[in-house]
């Protein structure tokens, strides 16, 4: 739904906020795939999604508490962002794979 919600901006996204505790915060890292943080979220942690364009090419950079975090959907190395339709794309089939089991 997160991803729906950026795939269909029509101009400058609008600012949304989703609230939930850090066990939640932990299973949104674990399913985007991102590098473990540094330490566990505490009491008031965010999650960032930023839509980026790069290139004309729509890309979501995520941080923690301000800490960039790499999703290791992510085929280009190096890079802080991941492109949308890629993480999309990751994101369904991983979807898929756990409807089937």
């Amino acid at each position: 739904q997160m991803l729906q919600y950026f795939s269909n901006h029509t101009h400058e996204p609008p600012l949304t906020v989703w609230s939930a505790h850090d066990s939640t915060l932990i299973c949104l890292l674990c399913n985007f795939q991102l590098e473990q943080p540094a330490v566990w979220p505490e009491y008031a942690s965010y999650l960032m999604l930023e839509l980026l364009d790069v290139d004309g090419e729509l890309a979501v950079r995520f941080s923690l508490n301000g800490q960039v975090l790499k999703s290791n959907h992510n085929d280009r190395s190096g890079v802080e962002w991941i492109s949308l339709n890629t993480l999309t794309d990751k994101m369904l089939a991983v979807g898929t794979e756990t409807m089937i089991m």
